[in-house]
């Protein structure tokens, strides 16, 4: 998925994922044709949603992505978001199978493939957890930015630290255990914790 074409520079792009992989649990139970039926249909009701300046394909299994070119602003959208969201009702909701849209506003300069792509996963993730609660999509924003970056953070510095490099550490705190019959310490626990510079002691 290329977003920095040169008929495409200049103007702003956006990319709006729709993420089906509740359907993986579905397909899991009722066989592959199912699922393959149902993504058939979603393919085509998707499709039909498409204009000239939409490029519709798919990044992951059960993982859509329109990408978008030239957009006139957030409404243009969350339009579409409410328009995907009204097309797949009647092949996913009726069998109880849930989605997710995420919104990545990629602006005038394009960005990494890969980056993007993992900005798309987290947002429509985070949105999937909030279908049939709250709107079902969700625009990646600073703060998604910021804990995205956290945890890449300790994720590295714990591999980091497992094959004996990285600058945090590993260490053990002790939590008492306590009687409830009488207030007495009846033992401890011992808790594993991570101090990176920079980031303090990360919580449980």
């Amino acid at each position: 998925m290329d977003t920095t074409h040169p008929r495409q520079r200049g103007e702003p792009s956006a990319l709006v994922a729709v993420n089906l992989s509740s359907l993986h649990a579905s397909a899991m139970t009722y066989g592959f044709l199912y699922s393959q039926e149902i993504l058939k249909e979603v393919t085509q009701k998707l499709q039909a949603l498409c204009k000239p300046t939409y490029t519709l394909c798919v990044i992951y299994e059960y993982q859509f992505v329109f990408h978008i070119r030239g957009y006139a602003g957030k409404e243009e959208l969350k339009s579409l978001a409410d328009s995907v969201s009204e097309q797949l009702s009647t092949p996913l909701a009726m069998e109880g199978i849930g989605w997710g849209i995420g919104i990545v506003e990629v602006g005038q300069r394009g960005g990494d493939a890969q980056d993007l792509l993992r900005k798309l996963l987290v947002v429509s993730e985070q949105a999937l957890h909030h279908w049939g609660v709250e709107s079902t999509y969700l625009f990646f924003d600073e703060q998604m930015e910021t804990k995205l970056y956290r945890e890449e953070q300790i994720t590295g510095e714990l591999t980091a630290i497992g094959s004996g490099e990285g600058n945090g550490r590993l260490f053990l705190v002790y939590q008492p255990v306590i009687t409830i019959a009488d207030g007495s310490v009846a033992g401890f626990e011992a808790l594993a914790r991570l101090e990176i510079p920079g980031l303090g002691t990360i919580s449980p």
